[in-house]
């Protein structure tokens, strides 16, 4: 189990690493609306180490003061920055907010945040699940090389 949650853990790290990167190199290249509000921004990292601070509190039962303030701030709030990232980057820009109205924006929008939060999702297991894989790999021809 801990050679388990170490690759996990490695796999958390790079992903974190990742983020990092993108958010800085949008940052040096004054691309604002990428570096904020991006899923691979500034929202995405901030809701990818809450999620996994929620996971790490859950399984270590660690009994850290994670409540509501800590959702709204952490997931919620994330969320929302990653729904409106093409308003807030018009805005940012100098440019009307919603120029083919709201309704098109919520639609387009709604779908758009269902796809990152699906991709999200299917993304950080997938990568997650490459280090699991690997660590299968490498007990598996440590097994079949030197025995049990």
């Amino acid at each position: 189990m801990t050679l388990l949650g170490t690759a996990v853990a490695i796999g958390a790290v790079l992903i974190i690493i990742t983020i990092s990167f993108n958010t800085y190199m949008n940052g040096k290249k004054k691309n604002w609306g990428e570096f904020l509000f991006s899923q691979n921004g500034l929202a995405g990292l901030v809701f990818y180490l809450a999620v996994i601070a929620l996971i790490i509190n859950m399984i270590a039962g660690l009994h850290l003061p994670l409540g509501r303030p800590f959702v709204v701030f952490f997931i919620v709030v994330p969320i929302l920055l990653m729904f409106l990232k093409e308003p807030l980057t018009r805005k940012i820009g100098g440019y009307p907010m919603f120029p083919d109205g709201f309704g098109a924006f919520f639609t387009e929008g709604f779908f758009e945040l269902f796809d990152v939060l699906l991709d999200a999702r299917c993304l950080y297991i997938s990568r997650n699940g490459g280090w699991l894989w690997l660590l299968d790999c490498s007990c598996a021809r440590q097994y079949l090389c030197h025995g049990a």
